[in-house]
């Protein structure tokens, strides 16, 4: 087998199957021996994107032969796994909670990750399957819940990390305020507590670039996303994130020098509404009220969602 062809059949506009039966080919190849540290990244790479592509796709014992290659071998130690992607995701999580070879691992992260931004908007389309979408962003989410820490670089301001929440989270028609397709928004609803709990692993006290990226995923989707069964309640069982979470919404939709629309304060008040009628302890009932009640106040003074304003507190 001639291993001067991976950089073409892995390449990221080759379709997925073909990417699929040439690393097959390759890695069950009993001749497969001396492949470069470069053409390792190019095998693991390609991986990567069949994982997050296809559920049915990637064989098992492919899985375990990519786990085997020195460059993954040499930073993190994979046993016998039932869902390969994810658990070698938590595999990292695990190296990083020890603080063992950070450094490495985050290179180990660029390799398997790095050109994720590069191929995904062939898929962020109207025309993708909501299946597909939605597969997709759960994959994601998950990289980002366990592996945030080494996503992200401070001393660089086009990381992984960044260059992921630009092309998935925050791309610029969110932020000018254009509405994503369907089968976009409904993935983001179902694992945008996932992004949220990642990115809140990163330091957003110190760090404005995460602090924003936060308030962004908040008040960009919070009036998009469904009042009545908010992913805010997925995140109800952290006090920080929450109170984090409820203080950008008070802030940018409750209060007057807000100066918000009239829909989004009212979906702010459905929204905290409904997050108050699933919670039964009376601590995190307590700290929600606190976070809103000053917004809520403002609301009836000034606005013209009074009445919404008082139906959540007479709730």
């Amino acid at each position: 087998l001639n291993l001067n062809l991976i950089p073409y059949f892995c390449g990221e506009n080759i379709n997925v199957n073909v990417t699929n039966e040439f690393l097959t080919t390759v890695l069950e190849d009993t001749y497969f021996t001396g492949v470069k540290s470069q053409q390792e990244g190019v095998l693991i790479a390609a991986w990567c994107r069949i994982s997050l592509l296809s559920s049915d796709t990637i064989s098992h014992s492919v899985s375990m032969k990519i786990f085997n290659l020195s460059a993954i071998k040499s930073v993190v130690t994979i046993e016998d796994c039932e869902e390969p992607f994810v658990d070698f995701i938590k595999a990292l999580n695990k190296q990083v909670s020890a603080q063992n070879q950070v450094f490495r691992l985050k290179e180990l992260c660029e390799i398997c990750f790095g050109n994720i931004d590069k191929w995904i908007s062939n898929y962020l389309t109207p025309s993708t399957l909501d299946s597909q979408v939605l597969y997709l962003f759960t994959k994601i989410s998950l990289l980002f819940y366990y592996c945030a820490p080494l996503l992200y670089q401070k001393s660089k301001s086009i990381c992984l990390l960044n260059r992921l929440v630009t092309v998935l989270l925050l791309p610029t028609e969110v932020l000018m305020g254009k509405p994503l397709s369907p089968n976009i928004l409904h993935a983001i609803e179902k694992t945008w507590h996932l992004f949220m709990k990642g990115i809140f692993k990163l330091d957003h006290v110190s760090d404005p670039y995460i602090d924003r990226t936060l308030k962004d995923l908040i008040i960009r989707y919070v009036p998009h996303f469904s009042t009545s069964n908010t992913p805010i309640m997925n995140i109800l069982d952290s006090a920080e994130i929450t109170t984090y979470t409820l203080e950008k919404i008070t802030n940018s939709f409750l209060l007057h020098s807000a100066r918000s629309s009239e829909e989004n304060t009212f979906k702010a008040l459905k929204t905290i509404q409904s997050i108050l009628q699933v919670s039964f302890d009376l601590p995190r009932i307590q700290n929600i009220t606190r976070k809103v009640l000053s917004g809520v106040f403002e609301v009836i003074i000034f606005n013209s969602q009074k009445s919404a304003a008082l139906d959540l507190v007479k709730f």
